[in-house]
C-alpha cells in the first residue's frame, strides 16, 4: 500500500522529474551530458525490512493465528521481515495514479509491502483450450488478518517517518488527504482502498525526453 508524505521545498525530486522547472532542465542536461545527476537515479534507493511483533500481539486474532501455527508467527515464522518498505523522494505516478500530481512542493512516496500474506489465490481452467484464458482469481485480503497486518505495518512506518528523527524535522504533512491512522475501522478501509499489487510498469513523465529525434 502506497502513502505519500509532502516534504519541505528542496528535499524531494519533483521538481527535477515531474515539472517543466529550471530544475528540471538541468537534470535532463546533466544526464544527456555523461549520465549523471537526478535522471541517473533508480528512485527506489531506499529499503527497509521490518518486523513489528509488539504491534501485533495487542490484537486477539493475531494471537490466535499464531497459537494455532503451532506458536510460530504466521507472517514470518522463520524470524522474516514482515514487510518491505520502499521510499521514492518525489510523487509517484506509478503507485499514486489515481490521485493528481501536486503542482508545486516536494513529497515522499513510501510502499508497504506485505512480505508473505496469508491470503490464497487460485488459478482455475476454463477448458482443456491451452489458448482459452484461465481463470485466475488473485484473492487479496481474502484472510481478514493480511488487513489487520497492513493496516499496522502503515501505522507502524507512518509513526516513523513522522515522529522518528530527523525525519520528523522535513516531512510537512500528508497527501492528497491524512491518514486516519487512530480509527481501526478508518485505516481498514484506506488499506482496501489504496493497495495494489506491486507488479507494475513504472515510466518517465511524458515530459522527459532524453533523446531528440
Amino acid at each position: 500500500m502506497p502513502f505519500v508524505l509532502r516534504l519541505k521545498d528542496g528535499y524531494g525530486l519533483d521538481d527535477h522529474l515531474l515539472r517543466p522547472t529550471q530544475a528540471q532542465a538541468g537534470a535532463v542536461a546533466a544526464y544527456r551530458r555523461d549520465k549523471t545527476g537526478p535522471l541517473s537515479s533508480g528512485l527506489l534507493e531506499m529499503v527497509g525490512f521490518p518486523r513489528i511483533d509488539e504491534r501485533l500481539e495487542k490484537y486477539e486474532a493475531y494471537r490466535e493465528a499464531k497459537a494455532a501455527n503451532g506458536g510460530a508467527d504466521p507472517f514470518g515464522p522463520g524470524g522474516q521481515p514482515h514487510f518491505e518498505l520502499d521510499f521514492v523522494p518525489m510523487f509517484s505516478s506509478a503507485f499514486q495514479w489515481h490521485y493528481p500530481t501536486p503542482p508545486s512542493g516536494s513529497s515522499l512516496t513510501t510502499i508497504v509491502d506485505l512480505l508473505r500474506p496469508l491470503s490464497k489465490g487460485e488459478v482455475k481452467l476454463n477448458s482443456a483450450n491451452p489458448l482459452q484464458q484461465a481463470n485466475i482469481n488473485l484473492n487479496f485480503f481474502g484472510n481478514d488478518l493480511d488487513i489487520l497486518a497492513m493496516r499496522e505495518g502503515v501505522r507502524w512506518t507512518y509513526d516513523v517517518l513522522t515522529k522518528g528523527a530527523g525525519i520528523k524535522d522535513v516531512v510537512t504533512g500528508d497527501y492528497p488527504w491524512e491518514m486516519p491512522i487512530h480509527s481501526d475501522e478508518a485505516m481498514n478501509k484506506v488499506v482496501l482502498e489504496r493497495s495494489q499489487t506491486g507488479f507494475r510498469e513504472s515510466r518517465l513523465p511524458s515530459n522527459i525526453v532524453l533523446n531528440s529525434i
